[in-house]
């Protein structure tokens, strides 16, 4: 069986500068992105939380906004960043997600 992921990561890895980065290196310290989670009642946010939690420390979470244009709006307040990544509530992040780095010279 194959990853049904693997067709995704490569047609996304034709627009990303991608490296392997672990977790605990020190360049993840100074990430250029807020990461918000996003959630409402979803039955496993709070161990999605968790889990992402252990993953990327500085995740923020928006919790309680009701619709989706209002919670991506709460989600950019919150950012202290100039631009930022969501999760929403009912996905667990990969860990090989925070290996890719973007060529931002690539976004329009």
């Amino acid at each position: 069986m194959s990853d049904p992921n693997r067709s995704r990561l490569d047609e996304c890895s034709k627009y990303l500068k991608a490296k392997l980065v672990s977790p605990e290196n020190a360049e993840l310290k100074e990430n250029e992105f807020d990461l918000v989670f996003i959630s409402y009642d979803e039955p496993n946010a709070d161990a999605n939380y968790a889990d992402l939690l252990d993953k990327c420390p500085w995740a923020k979470r928006s919790h309680g906004v009701w619709g989706s244009d209002a919670a991506h709006k709460a989600a950019a307040a919150m950012s202290d960043t100039e631009r930022f990544i969501t999760v929403d509530a009912d996905n667990i992040v990969r860990e090989d997600f925070f290996n890719a780095e973007l060529d931002m010279s690539r976004i329009r």
